[in-house]
């Protein structure tokens, strides 16, 4: 009887031993994480961080500023003073402290020479809403979190249009990232069909008819799942077509994944 038991015990230590120094995902766990620190260490971009640009959207407007961030890339308008797209890619892994996160400010984009100032969307109307959350900080990084404090990522939006942005960024954090592990999203502006009708905030920032929101990912079965969101100024959301949105904005969303993009509305895709 002893002898079956240290024999149980021997095998348990064994498979202790083998899942700890040998299973291939809790490596890869580690390795992604340091390869993460030492791109922010080092400001070099990972292959995982470099292939957001597989997933860019396409425009035709001037005037507009590429900024490569980590683990985000903005699309930054210099007439609007606004971003024109935001795409950001989620990861499950937390591979920074938040205690490494502290004391991070919003501020001015210096790299883009028409970024607004902070004080320039002030306003009783309109609030600062930052396309990029500061969950980036604890996935990519003190810069990373910096980046996404900048005014080069931020729009003006009514409390009811913040709001239910900031429900749909939440359902992406709890139930999209925990369950698929990597998803992209991308934050615009949708502009105002009659120009002459814009409002410029404080004489400078472009206040847009609203924004447009998109999530990608791939479910269990690696199909590519699309949901796509309009939020007016008004605070309501609008599930819509993909093609829909790029008549509003003028983009060409998903260039490189057409082919695996069936135009069909979000709640199709659920």
């Amino acid at each position: 009887m002893f002898k079956l038991i240290y024999q149980i015990a021997l095998l348990a230590a064994i498979a202790g031993l083998w899942y700890i120094y040998f299973n291939p995902s809790l490596y890869e766990r580690e390795k992604t994480i340091a390869l993460t620190r030492h791109a922010h260490d080092t400001d070099t971009l990972t292959d995982s961080m470099l292939e957001l640009e597989n997933w860019l959207p396409e425009s035709k407007r001037e005037n507009t500023v590429k900024l490569a961030n980590m683990g985000s890339t903005v699309s930054f308008a210099g007439d609007w003073k606004i971003p024109e797209w935001v795409a950001v890619k989620l990861t499950a892994l937390d591979s920074f402290s938040p205690e490494e996160l502290a004391g991070i400010s919003f501020k001015r984009d210096p790299r883009a020479e028409a970024s607004a100032y902070p004080r320039e969307f002030s306003d009783k109307k309109y609030l600062v809403v930052r396309a990029i959350t500061d969950g980036i900080g604890t996935m990519y990084g003190p810069k990373a979190l910096q980046q996404a404090k900048m005014t080069s990522a931020a729009f003006p939006l009514t409390p009811k249009a913040a709001k239910t942005y900031e429900q749909i960024i939440t359902a992406i954090y709890n139930d999209l990232l925990p369950k698929y592990k990597t998803v992209y999203y991308f934050v615009g502006a949708v502009p105002r069909k009659n120009a002459k009708d814009a409002e410029i905030l404080n004489g400078s920032v472009y206040v847009p008819a609203g924004i447009f929101v998109i999530t990608a990912y791939n479910d269990e079965n690696g199909k590519l799942k699309i949901h796509t969101f309009g939020i007016g100024q008004d605070g309501i959301k609008t599930n819509m077509r993909l093609s829909a949105m790029e008549n509003l904005t003028g983009l060409v969303f998903f260039p490189k994944q057409k082919q695996e993009i069936s135009d069909k509305k979000a709640s199709d895709n659920e």
